[in-house]
């Protein structure tokens, strides 16, 4: 790789460099060229120096960067193998930059709104080559004329999605690419322009992730070539989603499959790819002397006498076709004798909405289950927001057996044998379109939304020692900090007498608790929830209004494509709301971007353990919301219900009481209590055990999506892209499992069974926590956390409940709300210990 150095201006070839900046910019007269570069007193005569030279000292001078590379001069294009090697490798060149500077040499403003009504006017967004070198960078920082500072690829990110078209989630991070329509792709090209035909198609390698010789000359076979060389890599029919409004009747009559250029893509900017049953036909593409070989589906058109051919894709702002009706694209093929051709070269809006409901219906009619569930989701967000889903899943496993269809592509198991199969480490089974529906920033994956099986593994490795506590020697000293808060709390406001009645709203201040653990293992210092005794930012209170809400975009499959779409975009959490959700991502962004300062101090806690194993920016956002999220809530729940059986079932807490007193007589309990000493408590583990399988923090259905090809579940066969969801109600209150009394508190069960029953009964619970490949990463913080605050709650403190009619508030919406807990808490007797 040719590369300047930014300080002698002299080209040196580097085969691996660690770091170098890039330019992008449009070409201008008197360009410095790789030629004029052999001397340096004629490169300062040429009118294009001033840029290279002002392009060096900001590499050298604000990124520490030795080399930079720059098309215009670094480039040898009197070598046909060189040209053709930066041509191929442009895309990664600009990947894997440090910086990327884009020079606007017409962006005149330089102030207020005058930059973002001038920018979309300038050059630079026309051009071809300048699309890959927009998504490619990590980080690109703009410059005017004078070579004023802009803005940063970050802090223009609404102008960019604007002026460009281009996915934000492409923008952020370009690895998502592979993920977007390729007839979508096509379409933020169409209105740019090149010099060169041929570069029309060359400057789209990289957008494509394709390879192909450099032939100038050829023109626009160039294009045909490109799509030919995609269309061996994908079975993407939006290739085809192109349209021609050509005066010429040739054109409109017949033509072939591919586009002549990628002006033909200009209203294919906002495809959507449609996932549904007509996607599993068999559609492998195949280039051979005879033209593209494929299967798919047809449908006759009587009346214009040809053939539809189904894309698979529809317009996706909108989802609308000229008739109002949701519809997918198909375009008109005639029959010959060697094959089809295309017929008319414009695309058919096709209503399959009736099409569709049959088909999904038809695939998996053979599996039992109520006919309105087979027909639409809906059903199921009537459940949720009811409050009784868990209810309502299990009554549906109980009556039509260990298999059931409980949506138009989605069916459920209530067994822990299955669930184990489909997350064990060598699966088939991947995560399906359910979890992308659990991203808590719209377009950007935490570890538990990533659905990808190699990002996954890779994020999961990144992580797994932060949550191991390898970056501070454990988590136990903050936990027991935490812990201590909320004792003081309970000892300053909450403790009645015989002459003082104090009443605690417990499910609110056990919610305080995870959160504030969290925050002190996270990010090195508590949100205060405890400490003030009061829900900061009114996090809780509006999370649990939000959560029906939330559901929905796992439970209607495809909605949460529309998360930071209009009109949802306007109801969803912002980071610069003051309040909720929306004040935590907030927070998340502000902490992280401190974090990644270049003058930030270093901490010691899992997010610095994320940054220092290479996480990025986003990443380290999304997964900081997860924590928040998934880490507190669940964990809190937990708790609560424990503690409410506890006080239901005397002769449990008793004996569980007695086990804390002696462990404390003979020294085997300390104080505070250790993790280690908590886990050798037999009846302590029993009791923690027997309060998570009665009540299942998440009784979410965490889809799974069978394997291309089919599988076998419970002697059903299921197609390939089939949503397999987890009764997890079902799984913890098993009585093949857990015996027939399987509905009642009992932490003796635990204590009773012996070999491989108790190992599964053990292993079923322990899915509470996902299993596998899919295991959660805070098991261990969140067990530490039930085992320590229980007993130091317990050694200290007797608990009654204030309406034992009525203990509490709760309803099920895939996880707890839970409200009205009120408690009355007095201190311990000595008599009683």
């Amino acid at each position: 790789m040719l590369l300047l150095n930014t300080t002698t201006y002299a080209l040196e070839r580097v085969a691996r460099p660690d770091k170098y900046a890039i330019l992008s910019h449009t070409w201008e007269a008197d360009e410095v060229t790789f030629d004029d570069m052999k001397s340096l007193d004629e490169a300062k005569r040429k009118g294009g120096w001033s840029k290279v030279q002002q392009a060096c000292r900001v590499a050298a001078e604000i990124s520490r960067c030795k080399y930079i590379w720059i098309d215009s001069c670094c480039i040898d294009k009197s070598s046909s193998a060189e040209l053709s090697e930066a041509i191929n490798s442009m895309f990664s060149y600009y990947q894997d930059a440090e910086v990327c500077y884009v020079y606007l040499s017409d962006l005149l403003d330089s102030s207020g709104s005058g930059i973002r009504l001038n920018l979309s006017r300038c050059r630079w967004f026309t051009r071809g080559w300048t699309l890959q070198e927009l998504v490619a960078p990590r980080m690109i920082i703009f410059y005017n004329h004078r070579w004023d500072f802009i803005g940063s690829k970050q802090s223009l990110m609404d102008q960019l999605v604007n002026i460009t078209n281009i996915d934000r989630s492409v923008l952020v991070d370009a690895s998502v690419l592979s993920t977007v329509p390729v007839g979508r792709r096509m379409g933020w090209a169409a209105k740019r322009q090149t010099t060169r035909v041929e570069d029309a198609a060359y400057c789209l390698l990289g957008i494509f992730d394709v390879n192909m010789p450099m032939i100038y000359g050829e023109g626009g076979k160039a294009f045909i070539r490109l799509q030919e060389a995609i269309a061996l890599t994908t079975n993407d029919l939006s290739l085809f989603a192109w349209s021609d409004e050509s005066p010429n009747p040739w054109h409109q009559s017949y033509q072939g499959i591919f586009a002549r250029s990628p002006v033909q893509f200009s209203d294919c900017h906002l495809l959507e790819n449609v996932h549904d049953p007509l996607e599993y036909n068999t559609r492998s593409l195949a280039i051979t002397n005879r033209g593209v070989e494929f299967q798919t589906s047809l449908q006759s058109d009587r009346e214009n006498g040809d053939y539809l051919m189904f894309l698979h894709c529809r317009q996706g702002t909108a989802g609308y076709g000229p008739s109002g009706e949701v519809e997918t694209i198909a375009i008109r093929l005639l029959k010959t004798p060697n094959g089809f051709i295309r017929h008319r070269s414009d695309v058919v809006f096709h209503d399959l909405t009736i099409v569709r409901i049959f088909l999904q219906w038809h695939r998996l009619r053979h599996v039992p289950g109520p006919f309105l569930n087979s027909l639409t989701s809906l059903v199921q967000v009537k459940k949720v927001y009811e409050g009784g889903y868990h209810l309502y899943l299990d009554g549906l496993a109980k009556k039509y057996g260990p298999l059931v269809r409980i949506g138009p592509n989605e069916v459920m198991f209530s067994d822990p044998e299955t669930l184990q199969r489909l997350s064990a480490i060598r699966s088939p089974f991947t995560k399906g379109p359910w979890y992308e529906g659990a991203r808590a920033v719209p377009g950007h994956d935490h570890v538990f939304s990533l659905v990808d099986e190699q990002k996954h593994k890779e994020r999961k490795a990144k992580m797994g020692p932060g949550y191991a506590g390898m970056e501070n020697g454990g988590f136990e000293i903050s936990v027991d900090k935490i812990i201590g808060v909320f004792i003081d709390l309970l000892e300053r406001k909450y403790i009645s007498t015989a002459t003082e009645s104090r009443l605690i709203e417990f499910s609110t201040r056990v919610g305080f608790l995870p959160l504030d653990v969290i925050s002190e293992v996270a990010f090195g210092e508590p949100f205060g929830f405890l400490k003030n005794d009061k829900d900061m930012f009114d996090y809780l209170h509006q999370m649990d209004q939000a959560l029906p809400f939330i559901v929905l975009f796992t439970t209607i499959p495809g909605l949460y494509k529309w998360k930071d779409r209009w009109p949802l975009k306007k109801f969803m959490p912002n980071e610069k709301d003051e309040f909720g959700m929306g004040r935590m991502q907030g927070f998340a962004t502000e902490f992280v971007d401190k974090r990644l300062a270049p003058d930030a101090k270093p901490g010691r806690d899992i997010v610095q353990s994320f940054i220092n194993r290479g996480m990025k920016r986003d990443e380290l956002i999304s997964d900081i919301l997860l924590q928040i999220l998934a880490g507190s809530e669940t964990t809190s729940t937990v708790i609560r219900m424990t503690l409410l059986h506890l006080i239901n079932t005397p002769s449990a807490l008793r004996r569980l009481t007695r086990e804390i007193d002696q462990g404390i007589a003979s020294g085997k309990i300390s104080a505070p209590v250790t993790n280690a000493q908590c886990r050798a408590m037999p009846y302590l583990q029993a009791v923690i055990r027997e309060g998570l399988r009665i009540w299942p923090p998440s009784t979410a259905l965490h889809d799974k999506q069978v394997p291309e090809g089919g599988d076998r579940i419970h002697g059903f066969w299921l197609p390939g892209g089939t949503q397999v969801g987890q009764n997890m109600w079902g799984i913890c209150r098993s009585r093949e499992m857990f015996g027939e009394d399987a509905d009642v508190f009992r932490p003796e069960r635990w204590l009773l069974e012996k070999g491989e029953r108790l190992k599964g009964m053990v292993g079923a619970v322990d899915m509470n926590f996902g299993y596998g490949k899919y295991q959660c990463l805070g098991k261990n913080l969140a067990w530490m956390e039930v085992n320590k605050v229980l007993v130091e709650m317990l050694r200290r403190y007797d608990f009654a409940i204030v309406n034992p009619v009525k203990p509490m508030e709760i309803s099920n919406a895939a996880v707890w709300v839970t409200n009205d807990f009120w408690l009355r808490i007095t201190r311990r007797e000595e008599d009683d210990r």
